[in-house]
């Protein structure tokens, strides 16, 4: 999953010497196993070392001469197998000229708040009702920036970090340990 992740080679600090290849990382994924199966998404970039997109992982398999099969997911189970959602998400950023107003469907509740307490107020009311809420972090705002806020471990006795810190609001980035 997140094969756009790939970087160009396996070779990190924490790796042992004896480890490195110095071989292109996609090159000993195709190379380790009799199949390799690779999610992309060709728009999404996290940090700038990373290089995978679907055309580099084919120019890799071509190399390897590995069978090549693809497959186009037309959408996505976290979004509600919404596609009016993907392409409103889509055209945000500008990936896509399709812009799309989302429809009041019953599937997504689509609102603008004053501030990120006003909005997380309101998802711990509607938190246990039926469905889903998620809250997402500056989707522009912080774009080029790669993660938003740090990940970091809790104190110790399991103490959540409260590593957003946004206006009105302060909370954990990734909850782990026991609250996962």
């Amino acid at each position: 999953d997140e094969a756009h992740r790939l970087e160009k080679t396996n070779v990190h600090r924490y790796m042992r010497p004896e480890h490195r290849s110095g071989l292109p990382q996609v090159d000993q994924i195709i190379r380790a196993a009799k199949t390799s199966v690779f999610f992309i998404d060709d728009k999404q970039i996290v940090r700038f070392q990373e290089i995978g997109t679907s055309s580099y992982v084919r120019e890799a398999a071509a190399r390897a001469d590995a069978e090549i099969g693809e497959v186009e997911l037309l959408s996505r189970f976290r979004c509600m197998g919404s596609n009016d959602y993907l392409l409103w998400i889509d055209s945000l950023p500008g990936y896509s000229r399709e812009t799309r107003l989302l429809k009041k469907d019953g599937i997504f509740d689509f609102r603008i708040f004053n501030s990120p307490g006003e909005l997380y107020a309101l998802r711990e009311k509607e938190a246990g009702k039926q469905g889903s809420a998620r809250l997402t972090a500056g989707l522009l705002a912080r774009a080029l920036k790669g993660f938003c806020w740090p990940w970091n471990d809790p104190a110790p006795g399991g103490i959540q970090i409260k590593d957003v810190k946004n206006g009105d609001i302060e909370m954990p980035w990734e909850t782990k340990g026991d609250h996962v």
